[in-house]
């Protein structure tokens, strides 16, 4: 998980499953954040290394899942094995979890 000197992601992030592209370097900034993304439907863990996404339209192939909360949670388009992320829908933040995919 490497990063530019401005924070950014060095490197081409990928579906850890399927391999699939989503999201090119220099579109996703480190943060920090404690979030609790479902790991399934009875259990939820609290992730805190994102990679924080201005914009939609910056990822190559993401699927956003609609929940009963404020959050739609992100997924590989390709796949679709499990959580990878979250939108928060009141302010339109995007967060991909840094540890739930790899790099190239």
């Amino acid at each position: 998980m490497e990063r530019d000197e401005q924070g950014k992601n060095a490197q081409t992030i990928v579906c850890k499953v399927c391999d699939m592209k989503i999201l090119r370097p220099a579109h996703g900034t480190y943060v920090e954040k404690e979030i609790s993304l479902p790991v399934n439907a009875d259990q939820d863990e609290v992730c805190t290394k994102f990679w924080q996404i201005g914009d939609m339209f910056h990822f190559e192939n993401i699927g956003f899942l609609r929940s009963a909360t404020n959050q739609k949670f992100l997924t590989c388009a390709g796949c679709e094995r499990g959580i990878i992320g979250c939108q928060f829908i009141d302010d339109q933040s995007i967060f991909l979890e840094a540890e739930k995919v790899k790099y190239i």
